[in-house]
């Protein structure tokens, strides 16, 4: 038997803000006037593909692929009210996020009759990358067999 999906989803969001500060003697400092975009479509891919061996003995392979990136800019306007006439200064910033992620894993069921009884055996290997941004990545490699 096998599977193989995919799922995508858009997240398109827009945010508008405004802030105002104030010195320590009243006097207004500065107003921000900011906008937010993001625009963010993740993407996941996951597929298993099941074998019977024989009767008795089944093999899985999966694997799952997650495309998460969210590009995205902050546009602020900042007006400084401490001079006359107030100045105005324009910040364009890049908050664009990348992430990855990928697994990859498979199972082997052997099942023997004994004389003594059924006798189970199961290897499971797996294998977890998980990416943030640009460099931060963790891998986690793990086996378990049972009897």
């Amino acid at each position: 038997d096998y599977l193989l999906s995919a799922e995508s989803e858009p997240r398109w969001e827009y945010r508008k803000g405004f802030e105002t500060s104030f010195l320590a003697d009243g006097r207004p400092n500065d107003f921000i006037n900011k906008k937010q975009y993001t625009d963010q479509q993740p993407l996941t891919l996951t597929t298993n593909i099941g074998y019977q061996i024989s009767d008795r003995n089944i093999m899985h392979i999966n694997a799952q692929y997650n495309q998460n990136d969210a590009p995205g800019s902050e546009n602020r306007l900042i007006t400084n009210l401490l001079v006359k006439p107030n100045t105005l200064d324009i910040k364009l910033d890049d908050i664009s996020v990348e992430e990855d992620f990928w697994e990859i894993g498979g199972d082997l069921n052997i099942h023997s009759l004994m004389v003594t009884g059924l006798n189970h055996c199961s290897l499971s290997i797996k294998e977890t990358q998980i990416a943030y941004g640009r460099g931060l990545t963790l891998i986690i490699i793990a086996a378990k067999i049972c009897f």
